[in-house]
């Protein structure tokens, strides 16, 4: 591969920046780049790489090639925590219900390309063009007209604010998610009545990777919704119209189902957690969404730890990364705007998604390369470096 060296001078694409430390005001943009929306678990990464990091001990910024800007949309809104609110993504767009997680991000984009009505009634058509995705898409189809482009590996552990609940196996999570064990039996010494289990929102890749690794089906009703990587809150019912807070002892919450299942913060509660997540939210305060408490734990008997620290900073358990906790996350695009014997073909488009941008997913050896930053940034190389094609995806 053609590797660049980016000198003191702007480069094309990627070129020289300051590390922004915060989210900066073009996360929320409405400008005249390209669109990004969708999974949580990509967003601080895309904001880093899109504004400008220093994670690498190099400067990175990615740009398209005419100098349009990547304008990432978080997946919900930046300092209130809560899922909903309407965006406008492009100048002069209609506003739309914000795409919260990689699910509603696939859904997002193919609204996007066949124009039928988004879920809210809008309509959206080319107000999307890159939906971030943490989980493999479903409807895999070799003439679909989506691609997945490989972005890196994360790893989807759990977190909880009881240490006597760390390193539960598989089966443990399955029967606690289902909520088929008895309320008065215990796990390692915690009486599983008093344990909340807490799944992110619908929509999110995450929740359903998380479901999948662990055969849960169906969620069970002692199951609380939360909003994925975030341990700070959890919702009173599955629409995230509001939330409990840690000091709230009197708030009741409710399943998906709509009943009642509990009252106050949970002091027992296990919630999925994406590694690269927390990898991020720890090393940049400003991201951080991490609840006092907290601590991330592994499900794999072959890796304890999903991270560890090295010289103050957490990074990834290659062990944990390559078990079967790991997972490669990707960008959908419509493939006919990165295929260039396509009518719709955009070249700046295909360029700032090709192998030396965004899709840069090699083993890198220049602090400069934008893969350098992603692993900086708490990604693997992915396992799977192919561009997988995939369906549209109803609402």
């Amino acid at each position: 591969m053609k590797k660049q060296f980016i000198g003191g001078a702007a480069a094309i694409g990627v070129i020289a920046s300051l590390i922004l430390a915060a989210p900066a005001a073009h996360a929320e943009p409405v400008g005249d780049g390209y669109t990004v929306v969708g999974s949580d678990t990509l967003e601080i990464a895309m904001d880093l790489l899109a504004n400008g990091t220093t994670a690498s001990g190099a400067p990175v910024r990615v740009l398209a090639l005419d100098g349009r800007t990547v304008d990432n949309f978080a997946a919900a809104p930046s300092g209130v925590n809560l899922a909903g609110g309407k965006i406008v993504a492009k100048p002069y767009g209609t506003p739309f219900l914000r795409p919260n997680g990689s699910g509603d991000g696939h859904r997002a984009l193919s609204r996007s390309i066949d124009g039928t009505p988004w879920k809210d009634g809008s309509t959206i058509t080319g107000q999307v063009d890159i939906s971030r995705s943490s989980s493999t898409p479903s409807g895999a189809n070799a003439n679909g007209p989506i691609a997945a482009i490989p972005f890196g590996r994360d790893a989807a552990a759990y977190a909880s604010n009881n240490a006597a609940l760390n390193n539960l196996t598989t089966s443990q999570i399955e029967q606690l998610f289902e909520c088929t064990l008895d309320v008065n039996s215990t796990i390692n010494g915690v009486r599983v009545g008093d344990i909340t289990p807490v799944i992110p929102q619908e929509g999110s890749g995450t929740r359903a990777d998380f479901l999948a690794k662990h055969n849960i089906s169906p969620v069970g009703a002692c199951v609380a919704t939360g909003q994925e990587h975030e341990t700070r809150y959890i919702y009173t019912d599955k629409t995230g119209t509001s939330q409990i807070q840690r000091n709230d002892t009197t708030t009741q919450y409710k399943n998906e189902a709509g009943a009642v299942i509990g009252t106050g913060f949970p002091a027992n509660m296990v919630t999925v957690m994406s590694t690269v997540q927390w990898i991020l939210q720890k090393n940049i305060p400003a991201y951080n969404r991490i609840g006092s408490g907290f601590e991330i734990y592994s499900w794999v008997p072959t890796a304890p730890t999903p991270v560890d620290v090295v010289g103050g900073k957490y990074v990834p358990n290659n062990t944990f990364y390559a078990s079967a906790a790991g997972r490669d996350t990707v960008l959908l695009v419509e493939y006919a705007r990165i295929n260039e014997n396509d009518p719709k073909y955009d070249a700046v488009l295909a360029d700032l998604l090709g192998e030396e941008k965004l899709g840069d997913v090699t083993t890198s050896f220049l602090p400069s390369d934008v893969m350098s930053a992603k692993q900086a940034l708490g990604f693997g190389v992915p396992v799977s470096t192919t561009i997988n094609r995939y369906n549209l995806r109803a609402n």
